[in-house]
């Protein structure tokens, strides 16, 4: 435990230093915000361009500030499609860098957006962006928000704020401070990483899961770098300072983050009528899913022997007064009717045992092994889900 909290402090040391100097280098830049910001490559340029799979422009926000009052729309030319991604940019670095991974997810079947950022920084009111594009789609049912870098980290503090509009949030080499932390979110998250990223640690990445939703997947780019989650010039220098060269090139790890975000945004078409979107990752849509919050892909439900519609993983057997707990209330409910059995007033349809967990007609050790499983759960610790009221056991 202390270990978790020394690499979460460091963590965030290192992003309160980042923050430091990347304001530092605007006010030694220009005023326009741009001079500091990496420029794009000429194959990012090249994916500005519509194709006949996808539709590619230039939206203007008025109410915006000048230099900075744009995103850019990558839109399927198929219609149909009711899942958007919204792209916050890595800090200085121009938002079009991101237009070949852009035209690839939206090849894909998701309408995905590329928000510029005042002075190409995801802070503050331009991590707030993500309303406007939200309320200018009204079609799209479903969103996600993600970024590189920084960027994932403005879209962590969008989601914070406002996680009934956000289903999903995709991380590229990024994690959320304690600040943004999400992990009592009700969305689904992904954090792709590179292994030999020198700017976004291991250790980090290890670190930021207790700031993340429960059951957040982590997807590892073996031999990629931090730099190459973007299309950007970092000349005279081949990668960003401080990162460490990458054992693939630019396209393969582009390929990774393409297959992984896509694979990711995909669970939105595959539930929808869950608001969750399987939040648990079982495979089962949450409104079918007998234990939505808590992965059990066979569905079991062998307590009681009937089954009761709620799944083993997360039923409370021991709940008996439904409050959400199992306590010491509980306990003398149960520690009423132990020792009954076949040869001491059985249990029997017209006189139930508190505790007969099995149905074989006693309250015995083999309940008491049951019953332990959940005591001690509370509405601040795996809550027990809603009761079913009613006999439990039907005996023949």
């Amino acid at each position: 435990m202390k270990r978790i909290y020394c690499k979460s402090l460091l963590a965030f040391q290192r992003l309160m230093i980042l923050m430091v100097v990347l304001l530092g280098m605007l006010f030694l830049g220009t005023t326009d915000g741009n001079a500091a910001s990496y420029p794009p490559l000429p194959e990012a340029l090249a994916a500005l361009e519509s194709d006949v799979e996808v539709n590619v422009s230039q939206v203007i926000v008025p109410e915006w500030p000048p230099d900075s009052n744009f995103y850019f729309v990558f839109a399927p030319t198929t219609p149909g499609f009711t899942i958007g991604f919204i792209i916050y940019p890595g800090a200085l670095v121009d938002p079009r860098s991101y237009a070949p991974i852009a035209h690839e997810i939206a090849r894909q079947g998701f309408l995905t957006v590329i928000v510029k950022m005042v002075n190409d920084i995801a802070i503050g009111e331009s991590a707030e962006r993500a309303s406007r594009v939200i309320g200018d789609y009204p079609g799209i049912e479903k969103w996600s928000i993600g970024g590189h870098s920084m960027g994932g980290v403005g879209a962590s503090a969008y989601t914070k704020a406002h996680a009934e509009n956000i289903d999903g949030v995709v991380l590229w080499a990024s994690y959320p401070s304690e600040t943004f932390r999400i992990d009592t979110k009700m969305v689904k998250a992904i954090s792709i990483y590179g292994t030999n990223d020198g700017l976004t640690t291991l250790d980090e990445i290890e670190a930021s899961r207790v700031h993340l939703p429960p059951y957040t997947q982590f997807v590892a780019i073996a031999g990629g770098n931090h730099t190459q989650f973007g299309w950007y010039d970092t000349s005279p220098n081949p990668i960003q300072p401080g990162d460490n060269p990458a054992d693939l090139t630019r396209q393969e790890q582009q390929n990774f983050i393409v297959q992984a975000t896509g694979d990711f945004l995909n669970y939105f078409y595959f539930c929808p009528n869950d608001p969750y979107n399987d939040f648990d990752n079982d495979s089962i849509c949450g409104d079918i899913d007998s234990c939505p919050n808590i992965p059990n892909p066979l569905q079991e439900d062998n307590f009681p022997p009937q089954g009761n519609g709620i799944g083993d993983a997360c039923d409370c057997e021991g709940n008996f007064n439904c409050d959400q707990d199992v306590d010491a209330n509980d306990v003398i409910t149960f520690l009423a009717d132990f020792g009954r059995s076949q040869y001491n007033r059985p249990c029997t349809n017209l006189d139930q045992c508190k505790g007969d967990f099995s149905c074989d007609r006693d309250v015995d050790a083999q309940d008491v092994t049951k019953f332990l499983e959940d005591f001690g759960r509370s509405q601040y610790n795996n809550p027990c889900p809603v009761c079913v009221v009613g006999d439990w056991c039907v005996y023949p």
